[in-house]
């Protein structure tokens, strides 16, 4: 009775601890709120929030729904005066900066147009330096703005659909998050909670008896409350995540969480909060979020860990590998055996709350031979010895273990057991764990710093007594902080790591693989697979593919990232006197060589060919696309009206380019002309005639 006591005693003090914490994290948030005007008339709802997932970056504001149309009016926040403007066909698109008066700056992408003062500044730009593209910085005071004031509309430059980006950042230009800036929006909606993964981390760790992550919903069982129904075996070192998204109840649109707090047996492990960010660490997103459970398809988790190399500082106390879960003995630091609580405390910025709950069973299982299983009646396939054609083996790269894979396709009296060959050399024996009726697991752990030729010889005995055997190859290189290299069997493709490229060390391999979903003329050889294709880069690779010496044009060769049967252009570089193609890739992966020698397509003109119109200030557009290496940017494209380049502005999105006469054009015949350039120097050039008539 007296242990019952405590025990509760011991629970409401940390219930109310937590209460606590909640209740400075939105204390501390109202008292950031400031006095700011909402930046459009557009709506005061949102499509995406502060800290989302991106391509290796965060999202770094809010972006405010503008219901799939432009032209709604964008207001300054507070007063102040303009610092930068930018116009471009990427990244932000038409962009305006203003730096307060009380030292933060507030940033508006994407827009439609600016006010006609600010616009005034940007056309002046454009023609004197004669194209599209321009950026603008101004002096400190130099172009007052005041509070409230019109400074432009609403668009979609540079982004698929139309919406307002807005940021809040402080002196040092570090996003801050907006939601806790006085830019909130109404929401009475708990987040909801999808599921939780639970990963190994080295090769003496599993989940559920295998090496590979694991993955279970989350059950929701009142407003707010989810629990995880199935105890999850667990040992060694296990990270866990959780798959999370938040509405506001008014739009359909998915956002990112504010904070979550993670506690085992009562105890808070990690806890991250997303109120700011430095650009310099924003690529660090991929080791915030885990990047082998989305590059495996099982979408988006947030870690409940601080992975090796994460320098974010969304972590308030916690530093590398805390939250990870030490799922061994007590004795030896771990959380010890038994069965251990887990609660996943989920919050946004409106103060609504989602909490996940569930349980461990942290047991150190012994391999389990399947001659403990009772026999039925198993088929035989005669005598002697069987080989390749019962036993299979495959392996799976993770970071610093291979988890090789056995299956059988008749029953093994005994667990197969798997040898291990190192540059022919024997090197150690494995005993495999069955996870489900013939087919079963182990781990090799890599280690050292030399090159591995492994061998790996799986044997198993049927009830007949007949031995049959699975044999597995493969080649690894050691890429680690300093650096490293990845060769392919017939060596013309090399990838090389630079220093400090990569986060933590790992084993790669390339492997050649035919091309046989294209008979094309323009892919030059096969497809090589960059693999790991799951780990995360903290810079990019530099890739080289050898070309062969007698196929003409190498000028015209680029490398092309292969993904279901899709390729995109990775910026390439020809290295002659080696006969070699070069690029910087952001990721592993698969990649092969395309020649490109056919120039983009221009489809439609308008005015067409031959047209009369009455219009004497009318739009000007061409349609177009490039199937292979693509355009570059808007100094590859020429507009001529008459005869005199113009100043037109390239979408990408919408692959078209346009331009309005600022002035009203005579009556009679006009002639456009428009020339198109791909990153292979393919060109394509058109000229049309329209007129305008009374």
């Amino acid at each position: 009775m007296k242990n019952t006591i405590e025990n509760l005693k011991r629970i409401l003090r940390k219930t109310a601890l937590f209460n606590l914490f909640i209740i400075f994290i939105f204390s501390v948030n109202k008292s950031l709120s400031q006095d700011y005007v909402w930046p459009t008339n557009a709506s005061r709802y949102l499509t995406s929030t502060f800290c989302e997932y991106r391509d290796y970056h965060f999202h770094s504001g809010i972006d405010i729904k503008t219901w799939a149309k432009t032209g709604y009016k964008v207001f300054a926040v507070d007063s102040g005066s303009l610092w930068r403007l930018s116009v471009s066909p990427y990244g932000y698109g038409k962009v305006l900066y203003i730096h307060h008066n009380d030292g933060k700056y507030s940033v508006y992408g994407h827009l439609l147009k600016f006010s006609d003062k600010i616009q005034n500044l940007v056309k002046g730009e454009q023609k004197r330096i004669n194209r599209f593209s321009v950026e603008i910085f101004f002096q400190n005071g130099e172009i007052p703005i005041k509070k409230g004031e019109l400074i432009g509309y609403t668009g979609r430059s540079a982004a698929k659909s139309p919406h307002l980006h807005f940021e809040i950042r402080d002196a040092n230009h570090t996003p801050l998050n907006p939601n806790i800036y006085g830019f909130k929006v109404n929401d009475s909606f708990s987040p909801i909670i999808k599921s939780v993964s639970f990963s190994p981390l080295d090769y003496n760790s599993f989940v559920e008896d295998d090496y590979r992550p694991f993955v279970l919903p989350a059950q929701k069982v009142s407003e707010g409350k989810f629990n995880i129904l199935e105890t999850v075996e667990v040992w060694g070192n296990i990270g866990i995540g959780v798959s999370v998204y938040d509405m506001d109840g008014n739009v359909t649109n998915m956002y990112a969480p504010f904070f979550i707090d993670f506690f085992v047996d009562d105890e808070e492990v990690f806890k991250v909060k997303y109120d700011k960010f430095s650009f310099n660490e924003t690529r660090e997103i991929i080791l915030d979020r885990d990047f082998r459970l989305l590059k495996r398809g099982f979408g988006l988790y947030n870690k409940l860990y601080r992975d090796i190399g994460n320098n974010l500082k969304f972590y308030d106390k916690y530093k590398t590998y805390d939250g990870v879960i030490r799922a061994f003995f007590s004795e030896q630091g771990g959380i010890g055996e038994g069965e251990h609580s887990f609660r996943i405390v989920i919050g946004d910025a409106s103060e609504n709350i989602s909490v996940c709950s569930g349980k461990l069973n942290v047991i150190n299982h012994k391999v389990i031979d399947v001659s403990e299983v009772a026999e039925n009646d198993y088929a035989t396939s005669g005598d002697g010895f069987i080989s390749n054609e019962i036993l299979y083996i495959k392996g799976d790269l993770y970071d610093n273990y291979l988890r090789l894979e056995v299956n059988s396709l008749e029953d093994l009296k005994s667990n197969p057991e798997i040898e291990v060959y190192n540059n022919e050399n024997f090197e150690t024996k494995l005993k495999s764990r069955k996870t489900e009726k013939n087919f079963f697991v182990c781990s090799y752990p890599l280690i050292g710093e030399s090159i591995k030729n492994l061998h790996f010889i799986a044997k198993g005995e049927l009830y007949s007594g007949n031995i049959v055997k699975g044999e597995y190859f493969i080649k690894l290189f050691p890429v680690s902080k300093k650096g490293g290299r990845i060769i392919s069997e017939n060596r013309n493709c090399i990838l090389e790591f630079p220093e400090e490229s990569v986060y933590n060390k790992f084993w790669g391999r390339i492997i050649e693989l035919e091309n046989k979903n294209f008979k094309d003329s323009v892919f030059i050889g096969n497809i090589y697979s960059l693999e790991p294709f799951d780990i995360p880069l903290n810079s990019r690779a530099k890739l080289f593919i050898k070309y062969p010496d007698n196929i003409s044009n190498p000028e015209k060769f680029g490398i092309y990232s292969f993904e279901n049967n899709h390729t995109r252009y990775s910026e390439s570089k020809l290295n002659s006197p080696f006969s070699l193609i070069e690029s910087n890739i952001n990721e592993l992966g698969r990649y092969t060589l395309i020649k490109d020698i056919k120039p983009p397509v221009i489809y439609k003109i308008i005015p067409g060919e031959g047209t009369m119109i009455k219009n004497r200030i009318p739009q000007i557009t061409f349609y177009f696309n490039d199937e292979l290496s693509g355009i570059e940017s808007d100094e590859n494209i020429i507009l001529k009206l008459d005869g005199k380049r113009v100043i037109s502005e390239y979408d990408p999105i919408m692959e078209n380019v346009s331009y309005i006469p600022e002035d009203t054009l005579s009556y009679g015949e006009h002639i456009i002309e428009f020339e198109v350039e791909d990153n292979m120097n393919n060109k394509s050039y058109i000229k049309s005639v329209f007129s305008i008539i009374p």
